[in-house]
This record gives structure tokens, C-alpha cells and sequence, in this order.
């Protein structure tokens, strides 16, 4: 089993085909590291026999969604052995197009949180003009996630803080003064 590897995993709803991307170190210098096919983040790190994930970054354009119930089906323990993640979560109406999308967002802080990933740092971000344009599925107002102009896109950075850092030396002053868990308001 290969420890401490870091993932990046692009899913397209469209398509339903996913591109993972791995270190060269992984499969030897000159090697293609990406390859699309249909696949779930815990499913991918079995088949690259990934015991423990430094770093997962998802910028899969909505495959933020998809990943509470990828996990639920194929590893529900997946996240515990995560030690950083990446996520852009999209809060326009081209990928949150229903309650269904919020509540599944609900289910991926759930199972972030329970696997003790904190939040280190968030950033709201423009999507693309076209898409703010056409605002916010009302769940996901509902649900907390900012719905104006420049800030419908949030990158989040979950991290398990190290057991021999203290919270102050971790966070830092800002982030330290918001709730700790990754999908806290």
C-alpha cells in the first residue's frame, strides 16, 4: 500500500467520466498520470492503492455533490484517512440545481466533520459572469451558502490538525475565530 500520496480527481457531471492525477513518483518519470474513466474519489485511491491521502484536491466543476453518497457506497470511512482537502464547492445555479444538491452538501460536511477535518482557510470566489447571473438554487440560501456576485464560488482548505500543534499554531487569528469544523458557518 503506497502512504502519504496526494490525489487530485476531476469529475464531469456531464459525462460522468473522471481524470485522476498523481505525482510522477507514483507511476515513474514520463509516465501519463491522467486518464479519464468512470470512477468514485475512494474507489480511485483503492485501485491506485493509496493506504493514506496527504493531500485530496476536488476541482471536479459539481462533482462536489456526488461525493457524500461516492463514499456512503464505496468506503464510508474514506475521509479518516485523508489529511487535506481541497474542495471548490459551487453555489450557481448551473451545478446547485436543486434541494437535492444542498442536502448532499450537508452530507459531505457531515462526513468531513466526523472525520475531524477543520476548516484552515476559506476564500470566496467569482464563478464565471454567466453563471452568477443566474443566482442561487433558494436551498442553498437556505442552507447558508453565500449567494452574491463575486462570492458563489468557496474554496475551502479541510486539514486534521497535527496532534503535536495547538489550535493557535494551526489556524490562524482569523480562521481560529470561526467555528473549527470544516463546513461550519
Amino acid at each position: 500500500m503506497r502512504s502519504g500520496q496526494s490525489l487530485t480527481y476531476r469529475r464531469s457531471d456531464t459525462r460522468r467520466t473522471g481524470t485522476a492525477s498523481s505525482p510522477a513518483s507514483v507511476r515513474g518519470v514520463g509516465a501519463r498520470t491522467e486518464a479519464p474513466f468512470l470512477a468514485s474519489v475512494p474507489l480511485l485511491a483503492r485501485a491506485l492503492r493509496f493506504e493514506r491521502v496527504s493531500a485530496l484536491n476536488l476541482d471536479c466543476e459539481g462533482c462536489e455533490y456526488a461525493l457524500a453518497d461516492d463514499m456512503a457506497a464505496g468506503d464510508s470511512d474514506f475521509f479518516l484517512r485523508v489529511d487535506q482537502l481541497a474542495l471548490e464547492v459551487h453555489a450557481a445555479l448551473p451545478w446547485a440545481r436543486s434541494a437535492a444538491h444542498a442536502a448532499a452538501l450537508g452530507r459531505l460536511a457531515a462526513a468531513t466533520s466526523a472525520a475531524g477535518l477543520e476548516l484552515a482557510s476559506a476564500e470566496m470566489t467569482p464563478c464565471a459572469p454567466e453563471h452568477e447571473a443566474l443566482g442561487c438554487h433558494q436551498a442553498m440560501v437556505a442552507a447558508g451558502h453565500p449567494c452574491q456576485t463575486g462570492r458563489m464560488c468557496q474554496n475551502l482548505l479541510c486539514a486534521r490538525r497535527p496532534q503535536h500543534f495547538d489550535k493557535g499554531q494551526f489556524l490562524d487569528q482569523a480562521v481560529s475565530q470561526r467555528p473549527t469544523s470544516c463546513w461550519s458557518k
